[in-house]
This record gives C-alpha cells, structure tokens and sequence, in this order.
C-alpha cells in the first residue's frame, strides 16, 4: 500500500530538516512543503523480461520505420503538430 506524507518545512523536527536540506542540496524555506513517499518494493525485471520488451520495442520502431517511408519531414512536423494542436484542445 501506497503512503504519502506531506508536512511544511517549518514543522520539521530540526534534525529531520537537516536531513532533507543535505539530501536536496539547499536550505528550506518555512513555508515550502515537503513530501515522502513510500512505495512497494520495485522487483527488477529479469534478463530475458528485459530481452524480450526490448524485442518488442524494436519491432514497433521497424514498423513505425516502414510505415513512415515515403513521407517527408514536412509532412511527418506537420501531422505531428495537428496532432499536438487536436491533443490540447481536447484536454483544454
């Protein structure tokens, strides 16, 4: 299970703000917030996971590769930029 604390600089036990202040390399502010988070255990992949995404990665790029020959740079910026422009104005 997920857990995340937040509290304000200013309410930092002394050692605990020195501790963050090292840890990101300046002093804090009194009103800036600090946040931890604590997470799962991560399992790092294996070497065949990790061989066979990488298969599959390379595999979609080909693809994209074969279905982009023929267009030019122009057209690929400018259907990139429709994209872009449809993209933000439904998320707006």
């Amino acid at each position: 299970m997920d857990q995340i604390t937040v509290c304000k600089a200013r309410n930092l036990q002394a050692d605990a703000k020195h501790w963050v202040e090292g840890l990101v390399g300046r002093s804090l502010l009194a009103d800036e917030e600090v946040a931890v988070f604590v997470l799962p255990r991560y399992s790092e992949p294996s070497d065949s996971d990790r061989a066979a995404a990488a298969s599959r990665l390379s595999s979609i790029l080909d693809k994209t590769a074969e279905n982009l020959r023929g267009v030019s740079d122009a057209e690929f910026d400018a259907a990139l930029d429709e994209a872009m422009q449809q993209s933000r104005g439904r998320s707006a």
